[in-house]
């Protein structure tokens, strides 16, 4: 689950916040993997209008920080020799733990159409780059390398609803710049897929609202 306010305290100019939670409930055991992570990031940036009123241009730029853990191998089938063993000798189950923090910065564009009732549909694509760097990390208890990677991450919205509360939906890539060592694959993604579903809502626009009725 992932969640984000933004406010424009003057024109053209907005602050943002964004927190982003994956949560597993179970205890560890051997028999299944999970992936825990937890993370936010604070921005301030700059909007206006291009071209013409219904075609925005933002850019934002901010830092972040997490910490996360990934029990086992995902897509766990069997252990790779070389994993760390039990007194018993019997083979456990690699469990990274760590922290990290990024800086980032996007740029975005949004086309808004705004219908004769009222509604909007409104299209955009944003480009961020992110830096990760891993600051702390364990492997079963054991300080391991800590890489660092930058990554870019082009993604594509739409939305639909009324001036005050929306549907949206995301599709996106993040790639890293570069080639991956074998160190980093095993802590950082090697590219990933978002596809994400949301609703957003816009107190201002409902406070208008409730004002003229």
């Amino acid at each position: 689950m992932e969640g984000s306010i933004a406010y424009s305290p003057v024109q053209h100019l907005q602050v943002a916040a964004r927190g982003h939670i994956v949560a597993a409930t179970k205890t560890p055991d051997s028999t299944y993997s999970f992936t825990r992570n937890r993370q936010y990031e604070v921005g301030v940036g700059y909007y206006t209008t291009i071209f013409r009123p219904s075609l925005r241009f933002s850019l934002l730029s901010g830092v972040g920080q997490g910490r996360g853990r990934v029990y086992g191998a995902q897509g766990f089938g069997g252990f790779p020799s070389g994993f760390p063993v039990t007194g018993n000798g019997e083979v456990k189950k690699p469990d990274w733990r760590g922290a990290y923090h990024k800086y980032f910065g996007e740029a975005s564009v949004a086309h808004f159409d705004t219908s004769a009732r009222g509604n909007q549909r409104i299209m955009g694509a944003t480009m961020r780059a992110t830096w990760v760097k891993v600051n702390r990390l364990t492997l079963n208890d054991v300080p391991a390398y800590e890489p660092s990677m930058l990554y870019f991450e082009p993604s594509w919205f739409w939305r639909l609803g009324s001036p005050w509360l929306q549907g949206q939906a995301t599709v996106g890539i993040s790639v890293p710049c570069g080639k991956m060592r074998e160190e980093q694959k095993s802590v950082l993604a090697d590219g990933s897929v978002l596809l994400g579903l949301g609703v957003i809502i816009m107190p201002a626009e409902l406070y208008k609202k409730l004002r003229s009725n």
